[in-house]
């Protein structure tokens, strides 16, 4: 009896359980939600199974999925075990809603394989004893699939990062830490050269919590380079902060991403030793002591040092004839329908201007013509037939020039056309045309030519423009 009290609830954490009789399913009194029981004979189980719950709550959940990967060797019937690997496996943690009265999954860690085609939640099915054990567990995988297509539609709204900076933001007294502190300074010197750079006290600033993870889970696979910030061994083994850079080191281990050890770098400060941050494979991370004042400068130098002091953006294609956001500033994703007004804009006023510089004399020839020929019919009399010919000579001439002209007006109207939108209210037109290339960026037109790369500045920006194959990209640089 003691055992059974010892088992936590894996929505609420309470052990108010009440067993239902002849089943493996007890309910919580806490909560009222229902759970599948473990074995309680078997003392080393339940031990496991509440680590692995205090893991998961905790958010280790590396360490959580272990423990039920272990349990689950030791006894592959443990469908408790099953339903505790799948909710760590996709960092589901319960929290009381105050509005609904209720606890309700929010997500810690996403992942963008489908839960209900898990493997785990596949065996757990396959375990179970009666569908009564099955529908436990279903509704449950049921609200974390609604969850993970909510996250997933979130992501194609968020932006990609450059620096990644983890750290605790508060001490044991709730004030702001020295780690917050460090994080600021590196925040300000990266992104005044022009990195886009996640910080949490700065990025979630005004965000509800539910959008955190989307945010944060791009910001982590989009980043070339990661922070980590730690003043002692309890700020980097804190849930959060761990939580990030488990995350990170996935990546690095993951032979298939181009992050490599030398992306992750840790800073710490007095009282920290630099032996005890992580380690990728049993090799140490590089580190740096924010002791040193020109701390700062040197991660800057190094991140930048990697394109030759030039940091740029992975280029953003635009699409033929299309209006596309670039996310070179933050912009409310609500305001991002930007168009442009044709009537002031340069490309076509040029255009319009290019096509009546023939058009013009296309008409006046065309009179000429008709006037020539009329005077030709009038010259009726054998003894006159040279004049007749002189003008049909003319006129053939004047044809021949008059159908140049209007080629070349068509011409001059066709063109391919790629529309950039760099803010709520400047767009950068790019226009393929057969006379010359032509790019405007608002109202105003800054470039006509056959160049292939052209550079610009925009509110203490610099930008290029690779053009490729009739294929567009608009890239950040930084000197």
């Amino acid at each position: 009896m003691e055992n059974q009290k010892n088992i936590r609830c894996n929505v609420c954490g309470g052990n108010d359980i009440e067993f239902l009789p002849h089943s493996r399913i007890g309910r919580c009194n806490s909560c009222g939600a229902l759970l599948t029981l473990p074995d309680f004979e078997d003392h080393e189980i339940l031990s496991l199974l509440n680590q692995a719950y205090l893991q998961r709550t905790t958010y280790k959940f590396d360490e959580a999925i272990a423990t039920y990967t272990y349990i689950i060797e030791k006894n592959p019937n443990e469908i408790s075990a099953y339903e505790g690997l799948l909710l760590s496996k996709y960092g589901i943690v319960y929290e009381y809603d105050e509005d609904k009265k209720i606890n309700v999954p929010t997500c810690r860690r996403y992942n963008p394989k489908n839960v209900l085609e898990d493997e785990s939640y596949i065996s757990y099915l396959s375990y179970c004893k009666s569908e009564e054990e099955k529908d436990v567990f279903r509704q449950q995988a049921n609200q974390i699939s609604y969850l993970q297509r909510e996250i997933t539609k979130q992501l194609t709204s968020e932006n990609d990062y450059d620096v990644f900076i983890s750290f605790k933001a508060k001490d044991e007294n709730g004030k702001t830490s020295r780690d917050a502190e460090i994080a600021r300074e590196l925040y300000d010197i990266l992104t005044n050269k022009g990195l886009r750079v996640f910080m949490s006290e700065v990025t979630l600033k005004n965000r509800i919590s539910q959008e955190f993870e989307p945010i944060i889970f791009r910001a982590l696979h989009s980043s070339e380079y990661f922070i980590l910030i730690g003043t002692s061994k309890e700020n980097v083994e804190s849930n959060w902060v761990r939580n990030e850079w488990s995350r990170f080191i996935d990546r690095v281990k993951d032979p298939t991403d181009e992050v490599t050890i030398h992306s992750f770098i840790c800073v710490y400060d007095d009282g920290m030793d630099p032996n005890l941050f992580p380690r990728i494979n049993h090799k140490q991370i590089q580190c740096v002591d924010a002791s040193d004042l020109s701390y700062k400068y040197n991660i800057c130098d190094y991140i930048c040092r990697e394109e030759e002091t030039k940091v740029k953006e992975k280029p953003v294609y635009a699409k033929k004839g299309s209006k596309q956001l670039l996310c070179v500033e933050e912009i409310n994703f609500s305001k991002r329908k930007a168009k442009y007004v044709n009537n002031n804009d340069p490309i076509s006023s040029v255009r319009k201007g290019k096509a009546l510089s023939f058009i013009v004399p296309f008409i006046f020839i065309g009179f000429i013509i008709a006037g020539l020929l009329i005077a030709r019919n009038q010259f009726l009399d054998s003894t006159l037939s040279d004049i007749r010919m002189i003008l049909l000579v003319v006129s053939i001439s004047f044809g021949a020039l008059d159908a140049l002209l209007f080629t070349l007006f068509i011409l001059t109207l066709m063109s391919d056309d790629y529309y950039l939108n760099i803010s709520k209210e400047d767009v950068i037109h790019v226009s393929f045309g057969i006379f010359a290339n032509k790019i405007s960026f608002g109202n105003n037109l800054f470039y006509s030519g056959k160049d292939k790369t052209i550079e610009f500045k925009y509110q203490n920006k610099s930008y290029v423009i690779e053009i490729e194959d009739k294929k567009v990209s608009l890239s950040t640089i930084v000197e």
